[in-house]
C-alpha cells in the first residue's frame, strides 16, 4: 500500500506536453515543498485537468503525493490529481518574487544548510 503525503507545493516548472503511449499526453511539473524541498510531479495529464485543477506556474497547490514507483530518482512523486486544491498564485512582479522568496526560502533555511546568504534587512 502506498503512503500518501499531503503537501503544499509551489509549482516552479511546467514542461512542454509530450506524447505518451500509456497516458496519451503528459506533462512533468516540478515544485518546492517546505518538507522535501525540490520535487518532481509525474505524470500529469494537464490538458485533461478540470478547470478547478488546471494550475499555473508559481501557483501553490495542496495535493496528495506518493513516491514514484517507476522512477528511482528521490525527488520523483506521483500526484493524486483528484486531491489538487489550488491556493495562492504569485505573479512575476517584484512583489510576487519577494513573496515566493519569503515563503519558501527563509534565511534560516539557508543558514541551517550551512549556505551563506546575502544579508538583506528586508528579508531577515
Amino acid at each position: 500500500m502506498r503512503d500518501w503525503l499531503e503537501r503544499d507545493v509551489m509549482i516552479t516548472v511546467k514542461a512542454y506536453p509530450n506524447p505518451s503511449r500509456k497516458y496519451q499526453e503528459i506533462v512533468c511539473s516540478a515544485g518546492v515543498t517546505r518538507e522535501e524541498g525540490w520535487i518532481r510531479l509525474f505524470p500529469i495529464r494537464f490538458r485533461d485537468l478540470p478547470d478547478d485543477k488546471a494550475f499555473s506556474k508559481y501557483q501553490i497547490l495542496r495535493l496528495k503525493m506518493t513516491r514514484a514507483t517507476s522512477d528511482p530518482r528521490p525527488e520523483s512523486y506521483t500526484p493524486d490529481i483528484r486531491s489538487i486544491k489550488m491556493s495562492d498564485y504569485f505573479d512575476s512582479s517584484q512583489d510576487g518574487w519577494l513573496s515566493r522568496y519569503e515563503l519558501y526560502y527563509p534565511p534560516t533555511y539557508w543558514r541551517d544548510l550551512g549556505i551563506p546568504i546575502l544579508e538583506n534587512p528586508d528579508l531577515t
